[in-house]
């Protein structure tokens, strides 16, 4: 009932945490500058993975959401990226969630 969605929505805002870029690469053992290529790539979605706060305020609500986000983001199962626009010819990107042999999000 509603008690039941109030208790679990303080559970979440008691462990939730508004993490930096640098903040995120720490948690997640990852350097800064993969934490911005993968924001760069599409691979970290915008309302997905991160919030925009200002055009250059970027915060990692960090979590159990965000960790079951990127866990089935890894495995294949999330929500699909945006479109990126390619230029005639080039080869298509890797599949989404696998990190091709860049990235294990297998946290």
């Amino acid at each position: 009932g509603d008690a039941d969605t109030a208790g679990k929505e303080a559970r979440m805002q008691d462990t939730t945490k508004l993490l930096t870029p640098e903040e995120f690469a720490q948690h997640t053992k990852i350097s800064r500058a993969l934490v911005y290529e993968l924001m760069k790539d599409q691979t970290l979605r915008p309302g997905v993975h991160y919030l925009l706060l200002g055009p250059r305020t970027r915060r990692f609500p960090w979590g159990p959401e965000l960790v079951k986000r990127l866990l089935l983001d890894s495995l294949g199962s999330g929500t699909p990226p945006a479109e990126t626009p390619r230029a005639p010819g080039a080869p298509p990107p890797p599949p989404v969630g696998t990190g091709g042999d860049r990235f294990n999000w297998g946290l």
